[in-house]
């Protein structure tokens, strides 16, 4: 498999977040996503704030897209929107990943990014250190990235996302056999009184 040296903003496009205004939060239609919502891997948008304000259609984020922390102790973490909603919008310092589909698979992309290789740079780039970490799409941009063809990238992402499915689903079984059925316990306490 022969691999092709690229700069991440050649095979991707890096949307920073909207500045929702403070006045903005608290009440409305409309989530806002923020680093406190993502971590690693996954976006929980059930803890999200709301929003009043809907901004521009480049600021919103559906199933399958995924953001990134760009400020503070938790600077280069990545997760992927598992909500169906349609309302969702990244805040200031979060962004999105947007691959150019005829050069970089969406899915294959994402896994780049939770790469120990991509958070290291993170970590070795961040533009300012001042009150708590800050990194800048132009930034970003400039990171290195080896692609094999677009074939191959969409076979290995087809193979992470069906062992992250599994590991997803064993998760959601082992939540459940840990939360005790109340109900069944009640009953036991009854017929030991």
């Amino acid at each position: 498999m022969e691999l092709k040296k690229y700069k991440l903003g050649e095979i991707a496009e890096i949307i920073p977040g909207y500045a929702f205004k403070s006045t903005d939060f608290g009440s409305g239609n409309n989530i806002a996503i923020k680093i406190k919502d993502i971590s690693p891997y996954s976006v929980d948008v059930n803890s999200a704030d709301r929003v009043s304000y809907s901004p521009n259609e480049k600021f919103k984020v559906i199933y399958g897209d995924y953001v990134m922390a760009m400020t503070g102790a938790t600077i280069g973490k990545v997760g992927r929107i598992l909500s169906h909603e349609d309302n969702l919008y990244i805040n200031q310092r979060v962004c999105k990943f947007v691959a150019k589909e005829n050069i970089c698979n969406k899915d294959y992309l994402f896994y780049i990014l939770n790469t120990n290789n991509f958070k290291q740079f993170v970590y070795n780039n961040i533009d300012s250190k001042a009150a708590q970490p800050n990194i800048g799409h132009p930034t970003l941009y400039k990171y290195d990235i080896l692609l094999p063809d677009l074939i191959s990238q969409q076979r290995i992402a087809s193979i992470l996302s069906s062992i992250d499915e599994k590991i997803t689903l064993n998760r959601a079984i082992n939540q459940n056999l840990a939360t005790p059925d109340h109900s069944l316990v009640m009953v036991e306490v009854r017929r030991a009184a």
